[in-house]
This record gives C-alpha cells, structure tokens and sequence, in this order.
C-alpha cells in the first residue's frame, strides 16, 4: 500500500507535517522525505501515521491508501524451475 495523491496533497502542509513528527517521532525533514517518495508499505502507512492522517484531513482509508498495480507474469514465465 501506499499514499494516494490526494491524501499527499493534504499532509503536504506545515500543521499536518507538525502532527506527523508527533505521531512518528521523525522530523520535519524527514517526513517532507517520505512525502516526496512515497514509498509502498513506507512509515506512512502504518497505523500511527494513518490515524494522524485521518484525524488531520477527515479523508476515510479508501482515500488515503491505494494499492500498487501488480506487474502481469507472462505465460512463458508461469512454468516452475
């Protein structure tokens, strides 16, 4: 899982962020560095961090969270080794 655009878009301010650093206990530069990368299964999307995120920008889980596209396997790679 990772963070939607949306949700980015709303934690992407100074109060939020403030929030995040409480929550997580990382600092300001480092949750700008999380934002920016928005990593799949990162700090920010850990219980800790989603409770912040909902509480701060009233967004429910589907809007915050969104999994990442699975690659499709050929059929030629199916076969086991």
């Amino acid at each position: 899982m990772k963070l939607t655009k949306l949700a980015l878009d709303k934690i992407n301010n100074p109060l939020v962020i403030a929030e995040l650093q409480k929550g997580l206990g990382f600092s300001e530069l480092w949750i700008k560095r999380l934002i920016l990368h928005n990593r799949i299964n990162g700090p920010l999307t850990t219980f800790a961090a989603l409770e912040v995120i909902r509480r701060e920008t009233g967004l429910e889980d589907s809007k915050i969270l969104e999994s990442p596209k699975l690659k499709k396997v050929a059929k030629s790679d199916t076969r086991i080794a």
